[in-house]
Order: C-alpha cells, then structure tokens, then sequence
C-alpha cells in the first residue's frame, strides 16, 4: 500500500492505494468539487466499502474551511435516519481533514438527470426526502443547500440525503466569509437570495425545486399540488413542516420512516401559516366528576343497536316467564334503518310486551 506522505498530501496528490488513518485503502474517486473530493475505500476492520470526503490541501490550511469541514462531520454523527447518509469517522492525516461516511453505491440523483433516465418513482422521491428533511429539522438542523448532486440512491432503491457542508441552525447567517450567499443560486428560496436567513421553509422550497424536476408529465396530482406548495415565492403560503407536506401525499399524517430522536426537539423558524389539508377535529372534551377534562369517545352505531336488542329481549324473557307464554309471540323489529328508527320499534315491541 501507498502511504500519503507530506510531500503528496502538500502537491494535492491523493491516489488509489494510499492509506489514511492506517485503516482506510483508497480504491477509486468518485467525485470533486471545490472544496474536497470523495473516494470510495475499504475498511479492513469490518471488510467494507466506505466512502471518503477529505478536504482540499489548499483548503487544509485556511482554518474557515477546516472548521466548517469538522462541523459538517459533527452534524453528520449527529443524524441517524434511512433517508440520510450515515458518518462512520472522522480523522486527519498529515494535516488533511477526512470524513468517513456510508458509501451509496446507486450515485447522484443529478447524475441520473443528466442522463435522462427516470427509474424512480417520483411521490416515494418525495416522501423519502420529506422523511429526511423531517429528521434533520427535528434536530435543530437546517440542510440550506437541497439539490439533486445531494441526493443519493442506494442499490436498494432508497434515496439518501447527503453533504452537510454549509447545513446548521446555530450558523444560519445568510454570507459566507467571502460574502457570497450560501447555497445553489437554482435551488435557493426568493428570500434567501434576496438576502433574508434560511428556514425550515427555505429547505422545503429548494426540496420542491428538486422534485419539480424528477416530476414527468403523467406525475400525480398530489405531488404537482405539494411541488406548487413548496415553490411558491411567499413562504407564508408553503407547508409549515416537511410532515405537514407529506401530508399531500397521503391525505393523512404518517409516522416517518424512523422514529425521532428523543428529547425535545430544536425550536425553528417557520411560517405560522398552516397549509396542510384540512383534518378531523378531535373528540369534545368533557369535565368529568372530579373536575378534570376528559374525552368523550362514543362506540360504533352497530355495536350500541346490537346491545339494546339483546337487553331487550333478556327483559321480555324474564317478562313472559313472569307472566306466563299465553301471550302473543313477541314482533322482532326488522333489521336496518337509523338508530331512532330502530330504537322506536323496540320501545313498540316492550309496550306489546307489556299489555
């Protein structure tokens, strides 16, 4: 093996077979941006591939950008969900920060855009990232750069969303150091470019942004309706929550793909305009006997009929026993229509009873 000695780590010089950590094997790269490249690795501690995101040596000397690389691989540890992309470890090797990460074999959803190719299914996209977005929110953290080169496909088909690397709500200012407005410009909220702080909703606009163009032409209606909730330039108007967009999607509220950490959850911005579908009401509480409020819940129309029959005709047993059977055999009343109607007749029935 090829170990990254100064002299290369210096030149910028990161090959296939060099070491990191005396653990991880570099074996092919998979992408580079400015700020760092990504390779895929072994880890011949538990004899699996990983994926490697080491900085820049250019960038290893301005502590800004070693900072925000660590915050990125705290905010990466901190997160466990199926829709986002796990952090294994975090090290640095002759003066080079490296993060260790889940390697998602299926590549970038961009990718798959540029080819043209649409094998996914563009609502359970959406519901996926929904779910993520969700995760990370509930967290007290905010993505702030949502756009297809930062979503994932594993080969089980599930999307993941990956790279942290300007996400965070306790650093939510709205200029980088070089005072340039964070994000990508296309799939930026209007009042995030406009200078304003990023949101919760900023996050479900630039998710919209991605979604609107997964969505063919035969996309349901369901998802056009939540893409134009999400995109609309007013945040006021877009959903409150990701939970409350995916309720576009379902006609209901469901339970996310993983349970939420546990604890109390971060407070966000968001807009206090609720925009999800209309709800049922919950039951009428009522103040029972000692003065505490209770809910009144109230059995099944079927099962409450049921019972008074069979009262019923316990009481006229006992009653034509009493009173011997010379008595003209009880009229059974018919089966169906309302509750009153069904109630009169069996008051009808007791009176015939009686006489």
């Amino acid at each position: 093996m090829t170990e990254i000695d100064s002299t290369s780590t210096a030149s910028g010089t990161v090959v296939a077979g060099a070491r990191l950590g005396e653990r991880y094997t570099l074996s092919r790269l998979i992408g580079t941006g400015g700020m760092a490249s990504v390779w895929v690795a072994h880890d011949p501690r538990l004899h699996r591939e990983v994926a490697i995101k080491i900085i820049s040596d250019t960038l290893a000397l301005d502590s800004t950008f070693v900072e925000r690389f660590e915050r990125e691989a705290r905010i990466a540890a901190a997160l466990s969900h199926p829709h986002v992309v796990s952090a294994f470890d975090y090290g640095t090797h002759y003066g080079r920060p490296y993060l260790v990460m889940e390697y998602v074999a299926g590549g970038t959803l961009s990718a798959r855009l540029k080819e043209g190719r649409t094998d996914w299914d563009p609502v359970t996209l959406a519901r996926e990232l929904l779910d993520a977005l969700a995760h990370i929110h509930a967290v007290g953290i905010l993505h702030r750069d949502l756009k297809p080169a930062n979503v994932l496909f594993g080969t089980d088909g599930r999307a993941r969303l990956t790279d942290f690397g300007i996400a965070s709500l306790a650093d939510a200012t709205k200029l980088t150091s070089t005072g340039f407005v964070v994000g990508t410009e296309n799939y930026l909220a209007p009042e995030v470019r406009g200078g304003g702080v990023a949101t919760t909703g900023s996050d479900l606009y630039g998710l919209g942004v991605v979604l609107r163009e997964c969505a063919t032409g035969g996309a349901p209606h369901e998802l056009t309706e939540l893409i134009h909730r999400l995109t609309d330039p007013d945040p006021g108007r877009r959903p409150a929550s990701a939970e409350q967009a995916r309720a576009f999607l379902t006609g209901t509220a469901q339970a996310p793909t993983a349970p939420m950490p546990a604890g109390s959850a971060v407070p966000l911005d968001a807009p206090t305009e609720a925009m999800g579908p209309p709800t049922a009401p919950a039951p009428a509480p009522v103040t029972g006997p000692d003065g505490e409020g209770t809910t009144r819940r109230w059995m099944p129309r079927g099962l409450g009929v049921a019972l008074v029959v069979l009262l019923v005709s316990v009481l006229l047993a006992l009653s034509l026993a009493r009173h011997g059977s010379s008595r003209e055999p009880l009229q059974t009343p018919p089966a169906g229509g309302s509750v009153a109607e069904q109630l009169d007749q069996l008051d009808n029935s007791i009176d015939h009873a009686r006489r």
